[in-house]
């Protein structure tokens, strides 16, 4: 098993849990809005991470985290179902925190930058 197989299957898997949560097929109302920003699978395809940001409070963001860990169990049988997968993979949700910090230092930055002026 080649990493392209496991790169096809990544942005297979990112696409369809994006599709999901666009069009409000995951019920929980706990879930914001997230965007799904990477998915990273393990090599015998067992084992998938997903990685998410999310727009808003804190307080927003871990009931997000709640809600879509709360309907991992839907999310990787629709996976394993859309995809036609023969093992059901086990779905972990986490957030992306590099762009978050990205974020920050780019605030540091054009706060220096403004202090120059």
């Amino acid at each position: 098993m080649g990493t392209r197989r496991a790169d096809r299957i990544s942005e297979a898997i990112r696409r369809e849990i994006s599709t999901m949560l666009q069009q409000k097929e995951i019920k929980d109302p706990r879930i914001g809005f997230v965007t799904i920003v990477a998915v990273d699978v393990s090599s015998d395809l067992k084992e998938v991470e997903v990685y998410l940001t999310h727009y808003g409070s804190q307080a927003d963001k871990e009931k997000s985290l709640a809600g879509l860990k709360s309907a991992a169990g839907f999310i990787e049988g629709e996976i394993c179902r859309r995809l036609k997968l023969r093992l059901v993979p086990n779905i972990k949700f986490s957030y992306d925190e590099k762009l978050e910090k990205t974020m920050n230092v780019l605030k540091i930055l054009d706060s220096l930058h403004e202090d120059k002026k």
